[in-house]
């Protein structure tokens, strides 16, 4: 079972992107991914800074998180993050257009007990899983205390913004969904593994 995982660390003394790129360097991922690592990607944010992953496995994670990010993200001085944890249900991953990353999103969806169904539902109406919409580089989503989290990666604000307007928008409107809460952050970096991780 893939998992995501999303960290938010407040802000530091020092210049959190700077002691971001550090750690990375220490860790020696930039060209050799962890094992079981699928996509990460990282932005500044409030000072902070906001960081998501997806792993292939939630072992994968412990070991790699036991192994390296906690040691060396308090070696470096970054504070302790909040990390939120979630069993994926669904990865739509366009990496093989190999398109340059812009854009970072987080959307949680007020969506019920029956999120998940709805959201299988949304997909269809949309064809995203086949056909991933221009622009899309990675997207992940997984069920919520409060009904859906999604992670998506986009080469672009205009890529998004065309896909709200002609995809998204009209399937909300149809299924009556609720608007998602959305953070939007213009990403850092990425780290990027396997291709074809599935859940």
């Amino acid at each position: 079972m893939a998992i995501g995982i999303i960290f938010r660390f407040p802000p530091a003394a020092t210049d959190a992107s700077k002691t971001y790129d550090a750690i990375v360097d220490e860790m020696g991922v930039r060209n050799n991914p962890a094992q079981g690592a699928v996509y990460h990607w990282a932005a500044p944010a409030h000072g902070g800074l906001v960081i998501v992953d997806l792993w292939e496995t939630q072992k994968d994670f412990d070991r790699f998180a036991q192994e390296k990010i906690y040691p060396l993200t308090q070696k470096h001085g970054l504070p302790k993050p909040k990390v939120d944890q979630f069993e994926v249900h669904n990865i739509i991953d366009a990496r093989e257009r190999a398109a340059k990353p812009g854009l970072g999103l987080i959307l949680n969806f007020k969506a019920g007990a029956d999120s998940l169904a709805k959201y299988d539902k949304a997909n269809a109406l949309m064809d995203a899983v086949k056909n991933p919409p221009e622009g899309l580089i990675i997207h992940w989503a997984a069920k919520s205390p409060g009904g859906l989290v999604v992670s998506d990666v986009w080469e672009s604000q205009a890529h998004l913004d065309r896909f709200m307007r002609e995809k998204l928008g009209p399937t909300t409107e149809t299924l009556q969904l609720e608007k998602p809460a959305v953070e939007s952050f213009n990403i850092h970096n990425v780290l990027t593994g396997r291709v074809g991780a599935r859940t």
